[in-house]
C-alpha cells in the first residue's frame, strides 16, 4: 500500500468524503424532489400565486421534502468543510452529477444520453484525481511536519 493509499484510507479523509458524498445524496434528492413537486403542480390554476413566480409549488409535498433533504445537504456539507480544503470538497461534491443522473433515470425515468455518461464517467475519473492528489499532498505535509 502506498502512501496516498494509506492516506486515503486514513479515518479522517474517509470520514470527510462520507460526509461530502451524504451532503451530494441528500442534494440530488432534493434535486429530484422538485422535478416531482414542479411537475405535480404544472398544471394547478388553484393558486394565489401567479405560475411565473414558481411559488405555486409550495403547495406539493414533493417541494417540502425537497426543502428538507436540501437543509440536510447544507448541514452535512458544512461540517464536510470542517475537515476538508475546500477546494477538495468541492470538486468531491461533483459526485452530484452523478448522483442526479442516477435519481433522474431511476425515479423520473429519464434518458441517459452515451454523451451523457461518457460525462458521468469524466467526472469519475476527476474524483479519483483529487482524492489521490489530495492524500499526496497530505502525505507530504505530514513529512515536513515531522
Amino acid at each position: 500500500m502506498s502512501a496516498s493509499d494509506s492516506k486515503l484510507a486514513s479515518p479522517r479523509f474517509r470520514r470527510s468524503a462520507l460526509l461530502v458524498l451524504l451532503s451530494q445524496v441528500f442534494e440530488a434528492a432534493s434535486e429530484v424532489l422538485r422535478k416531482l413537486g414542479a411537475d405535480a403542480t404544472a398544471a394547478t390554476q388553484l393558486s394565489v400565486f401567479p405560475q411565473w413566480t414558481g411559488l405555486s409549488t409550495l403547495g406539493s409535498p414533493w417541494v417540502w421534502a425537497a426543502v428538507v433533504a436540501a437543509l440536510a445537504a447544507f448541514g452535512t456539507w458544512l461540517v464536510a468543510l470542517r475537515h476538508l480544503d475546500l477546494g477538495v470538497a468541492f470538486v468531491l461534491g461533483s459526485v452530484v452529477h452523478i448522483f442526479v443522473a442516477a435519481g433522474s433515470w431511476l425515479v423520473l425515468g429519464e434518458h441517459i444520453s452515451p454523451i451523457r455518461a461518457v460525462g458521468i464517467l469524466f467526472i469519475v475519473a476527476g474524483l479519483v484525481v483529487v482524492a489521490r492528489s489530495q492524500a499526496d499532498l497530505e502525505t507530504r505535509t505530514e513529512r515536513t511536519e515531522v
